[in-house]
């Protein structure tokens, strides 16, 4: 499972609408809070988290540190519209997009840091915490 989070309601919900159509599940929030707190529940459904740098309440580094605390093996990949700056992050991520950027080229990139995982979970989530089929998508 993949945990997206962008404040940008429009970016989230393309992003999870293309991971979807490449066979991946995932779980998408536009408040990094709601998905710090989905991630808490249960980390062990996720193994890669995508996630946007400049966001409100928590910025992406703060969510990253925060995520590795509670599952260091999770895959990272952040991305940003503008420059990235925080080089101690680097240690604690996998990629880095810069928007905008294909989602044909975000697809790939996402697979490829996935090509180490041996399952995937099948399960996808909204921010209700609802079981959803894996055709549906809601970001609030």
């Amino acid at each position: 499972m993949i945990l997206i989070v962008d404040d940008d309601f429009d970016i989230a919900s393309l992003i999870r609408i293309s991971l979807e159509k490449a066979g991946l599940f995932v779980s998408a929030f536009t408040d990094p809070l709601l998905a710090l707190e989905r991630f808490r529940s249960d980390s062990s459904i996720y193994n890669l988290v995508l996630s946007d740098i400049r966001m409100p309440h928590m910025n992406g580094y703060e969510f990253v540190s925060q995520i590795k605390k509670l599952k260091p093996s999770v895959k990272i990949i952040l991305m940003s519209a503008f420059e990235f700056s925080n080089s101690e992050i680097f240690s604690e991520i996998d990629d880095f997009l810069g928007k905008p950027i294909a989602l044909h080229k975000l697809n790939e990139i996402v697979l490829r840091n996935l090509k180490d995982v041996p399952t995937l979970n099948r399960k996808s989530y909204d921010n209700t915490g609802e079981t959803k089929h894996t055709n549906d998508y809601y970001v609030p």
